[in-house]
This record gives C-alpha cells, structure tokens and sequence, in this order.
C-alpha cells in the first residue's frame, strides 16, 4: 500500500485515512527542501559615517549582524603565521610580545601608522588578512540557518566594495556624511576611546578608503547620517526592503 501523508491526527478514525509514520531521517533527501542562508546586506561607508550605528539598530530588528573589522582583529591573534610574516616586513615594533618573548597579537595602533599613510602596504595587508576574514564569514553564514534563523545578514565592513564582497551580498548599502562632520566624528571617538587622533591622521585613514561618490554609485541604498536628515526612517526602510527578499 502507498504511504499516504496527511496534516490531520496521525490516526484513521480522525481523518479516514491511513497514514504511516515515517522518520524524516529516513525520507529520501529530494523530498527536504535544502536548508539555505537568510539574505545578506552588505553594509559600508566612510569612517565615522554611522555604519555601526545602523548595524546595531538593524541588529535591534532581529538582524544578524557580522562586523568584517572585528575579524580582522581576532586574525591578529588566532593566526600565528600571519604575525611573524608581519613582523618580518614591519619590524619588532609592529608585534606585541608577552613576558616569555613569543609573538602574541600585532600592535595596532603601529600597524595603522604604517597601513593608513601607504597604500602598497596596505594592499599587501588586505591580502594577507581578507582571504582569512572572508572564510570565517562563510563559516558564520553556513551556520545561520534553520527555524531559528535570522531574518536576514548583514555583512558590515569599512572595505566592502574594495575587497570585492559586494559580489557575495544580496544588497547593498553604504552609509555616508559630509567630511568635515566625519573627520570632527572621528576625532572625538579617538579621544573617548584614549587614542591620541587629530586631523592628519583621519584624513591619512580616508585617503586609503574609495570616495563617498563611488561607493554611493554602486551601492544601492545610500543612507545620509549628515544630522539633518533623520536617519532611523531611512534604517526602517532598508529594515523593509531586506525583509521582502526573505
């Protein structure tokens, strides 16, 4: 007899049919429909247009949200091959070493010093790093999935579109303010954080970013956090329109 399947009480005197009971681990794989990731929005923008920011409201949505600068940190400390190749081209100076002398993480208030004022070495950093920081990605997305999954991803990374995983996003937004405003921003976020930042060194940071006008040309959504133009109608839109592609 064919195995019937119903959506009634698994019993013939509650819908007249027969129906067998059948394990899903036993039912051939073409009958589950494959488990795949929410979508992701690529979020960027400028230094201290407000990225985070939005991150962290859509994240207040019940987005999930993944920061591509904080992996690139946790590299710093999880990859021991990495440090040494940067210490061979920077110096001991760029290394932080313990009281035993091994190589423990990578010091980056130097490390900016030397990346942000040169763009050849800033390239070979990206290409040491971005390879790693996108696995990790992968490996965080694979495990979004599911009845309890999110909604949908968000893939925040101040190089978005400069390391090409644009490409891998379902949409795209960047999040940008006027210069003087982000430099002022900058600025004063260096100081609550105890850094000793000024001007020069956040224009030397910009410089090494694409220009606002290129990354609102490719982005499809371009969010103003300029202070004039309130933002968190703008965040519910893009909250909106990553929601229909669920």
């Amino acid at each position: 007899m064919a195995t019937k399947f119903c959506h009634c009480i698994p019993s013939k005197e509650a819908c007249g049919h027969f129906v067998e009971k059948v394990h899903l681990c036993a039912m051939p794989s073409s009958t589950i429909a494959p488990l795949s990731p929410p979508p992701v929005l690529g979020l960027t923008g400028g230094i201290a247009a407000g990225k985070s920011m939005v991150a962290r409201a859509l994240a207040a949505c019940g987005a999930a949200v993944w920061d591509a600068d904080a992996a690139a940190k946790v590299v710093y400390t999880t990859d021991a091959k990495l440090r040494e190749r940067m210490v061979l081209r920077w110096g001991n100076d760029v290394g932080r070493f313990n009281h035993e002398g091994i190589l423990v993480d990578i010091e980056r208030q130097r490390l900016a010093d030397i990346v942000f004022r040169s763009k050849d070495e800033l390239a070979w950093l990206e290409e040491q790093v971005h390879p790693a920081v996108a696995s990790m990605f992968d490996s965080w997305q694979s495990a979004k999935v599911g009845r309890h999954a999110p909604p949908y991803l968000v893939r925040e990374a101040a190089i978005l579109f400069e390391t090409g995983m644009h490409d891998r996003c379902d949409l795209v937004a960047t999040v940008e303010a006027p210069e003087p405003l982000r430099v002022t921003r900058a600025c004063e976020r260096g100081t609550r954080r105890g850094q000793a930042v000024n001007e020069e060194d956040v224009r030397a940071r910009m410089a090494q970013q694409w220009p606002a006008s290129k990354r609102i040309g490719l982005a499809e959504v371009h969010l103003v956090n300029d202070g004039q133009v309130a933002l968190m109608p703008q965040i519910l839109a893009l909250h909106r329109r990553m929601m229909s592609l669920r």
